[in-house]
């Protein structure tokens, strides 16, 4: 099957532009909400999360720590995810 140039061109385009937007946000997903310090905080450790527009997830199954998503990028430093490589190794071990 064959794409007609004009439907790809306006495709790669649609896409540029998704990602473009997804790249101005940032997600910080926390078991609690985040005071403005915090937040302010967290985005004074990472730099390449100034100017970007931040919103907060609370996610109770998370015990501490939380999880930052920047465009496709993802840091996970939840207490949750620590205990699952721990437990992964463990099970290696075994």
């Amino acid at each position: 099957m064959k794409i007609k140039p004009r439907l790809k061109e306006d495709l790669k385009k649609y896409l540029r532009q998704k990602q473009e937007e997804e790249e101005k946000k940032v997600t910080i997903t926390a078991p609690y909400r985040l005071s403005s310090e915090e937040v302010k905080n967290i985005i004074n450790l990472f730099p390449e999360l100034k100017g970007k527009r931040v919103t907060q997830v609370l996610d109770s199954s998370l015990l501490a720590g939380l999880t930052i998503r920047h465009g496709s990028k993802v840091k996970d430093l939840s207490l949750k995810n620590h205990l699952m490589s721990l437990e992964n190794r463990i099970n290696e071990l075994a």
